[in-house]
């Protein structure tokens, strides 16, 4: 008791003891359960991360370098002895002259070789490799084509050509249509059912049964 008469209130230890321990223990846990943090960042593997966040493969071939523009070319491919037309992206130089841009394209194709892996695996190129380009110039929308070496490949094989070159050259803003001649004549072209009139502009509905449905 106090010289005044009153009590002084006495602090209670073993709760004051039993609270903070507490605090402690509940310090502890959470620490112990927390995600651990890095003092620096840190690559994941790819296998580690959920499917949704994982980069996904593309299926064409690797996007155009800086600069190149993206075109496709049509290659075949034979599903159950039935050929259709696949186009494979790639990429070639930046030019705004519209007949350059054309010539390379075509001149591409042409030299195109599938690969046995890749965005080309199982297709093919039905166009000779001896094949070369005599003309090539635009006449509105209509492309007057002249190439060499066409006129002995057997007829199914040389449909299949001449649609890959159709589909490719009409994939291109401001052609529609191809005008075929071989070695500086005019020529008859092998189509899905017939064979075109000499100086006919062909477009891809005369080859509807290769379209690829894209």
């Amino acid at each position: 008791m106090t010289a005044s008469g009153r009590h002084r209130p006495q602090i209670r230890r073993p709760h004051l003891v039993a609270w903070l321990g507490l605090v402690g223990a509940v310090a502890l846990l959470a620490a112990s359960c927390g995600v651990p943090t890095d003092h620096s960042p840190r690559s994941i593997a790819q296998g580690a991360l959920p499917a949704a966040l994982a980069p996904q493969t593309p299926t064409t071939q690797a996007a155009p370098a800086p600069g190149a523009d993206a075109v496709r070319l049509y290659l075949v491919r034979n599903e159950d002895s039935t050929p259709r037309l696949v186009g494979v992206v790639v990429g070639i130089r930046h030019t705004t002259d519209p007949t350059n841009r054309v010539r390379e394209v075509m001149t591409m194709l042409i030299a195109e070789q599938p690969s046995s892996t890749g965005s080309t695996r199982n297709l093919t190129n039905t166009i000779p490799s001896s094949v070369k380009i005599l003309g090539l110039k635009l006449d509105g929308d209509v492309l007057d084509l002249d190439v060499s070496n066409l006129d002995n490949v057997e007829s199914t094989q040389q449909r299949l050509a001449f649609a890959q070159m159709v589909y490719t050259a009409t994939d291109l803003l401001g052609v529609d249509a191809v005008r075929f001649s071989i070695s500086g004549r005019q020529a008859q072209v092998p189509l899905d059912t017939a064979t075109s009139k000499l100086g006919q502009a062909i477009d891809r509905g005369d080859y509807a049964q290769l379209d690829p449905g894209e």
